[in-house]
């Protein structure tokens, strides 16, 4: 709520533009976390928090267990850096602007594989511990037959709108509008693939398979 709150500020109040509204999202984030950490200030919680009692050796292991997400987010990060100066050199601001619209359009569908992986994360991990391999096996051929179902008519229904959902973020007769609409529809055909490629480093991660 309060990145919302920011971003009707910046676009009605302030008038910043993009960068203030990425800085409103970096300053909810903040917010989010200070209200995390209010949290551990009550005294009718379960778990209290204390840096004294930390357990450096699950630390480490939390730490290693996380660090497929984290490497993850770093290489989504660098390759839209990179993918936006290589944009902007060969086809100009219109390319950029259309990768901009895909990236929150995906933000958007990509809630549904984002679920099925992060199910996946889970019961992988409990069918793990119990060393139940039969339950694991049926974990991931259902996941990408969902994938594959699901996913795949989401990017149906996404690439044969992918006019209209243009015209949501860009005016139909500017320059970047025709290659949004062409960004929107191979962001569709590659929905269902990147789908599965989430359900297995999940699936991995969920089973202590860090390393493949």
């Amino acid at each position: 709520s309060s990145d919302i709150i920011a971003d009707l500020i910046n676009v009605y109040v302030i008038h910043g533009g993009m960068f203030g509204m990425a800085v409103a999202t970096s300053i909810s984030y903040y917010l989010g976390f200070v209200v995390y950490m209010l949290h551990f200030r009550k005294e009718n919680i379960i778990f209290h928090y204390s840096l004294k009692k930390t357990n450096w050796r699950l630390s480490q292991e939390l730490i290693s267990t996380g660090l497929p997400t984290a490497i993850g987010r770093f290489s989504t990060t660098l390759r839209i850096f990179t993918l936006n100066n290589l944009l902007l050199a060969i086809s100009g601001a219109a390319a950029v602007t259309a990768l901009s619209t895909q990236t929150n359009i995906n933000n958007f569908f990509s809630s549904v594989s984002v679920g099925i992986s992060m199910t996946v994360l889970m019961m992988s991990g409990i069918f793990y511990g119990e060393e139940n391999h039969s339950e694991m096996k049926a974990l991931l051929a259902t996941s990408i037959k969902a994938c594959v179902t699901i996913v795949s008519a989401l990017g149906i229904i996404i690439f044969a709108t992918a006019p209209f959902l243009a015209k949501m973020y860009i005016q139909e007769d500017s320059e970047s509008f025709l290659i949004c609409v062409s960004s929107i529809r191979y962001l569709a055909i590659s929905m269902p693939l990147h789908a599965i490629c989430n359900v297995f480093i999940n699936y991995l991660q969920g089973s202590q398979n860090l390393t493949t």
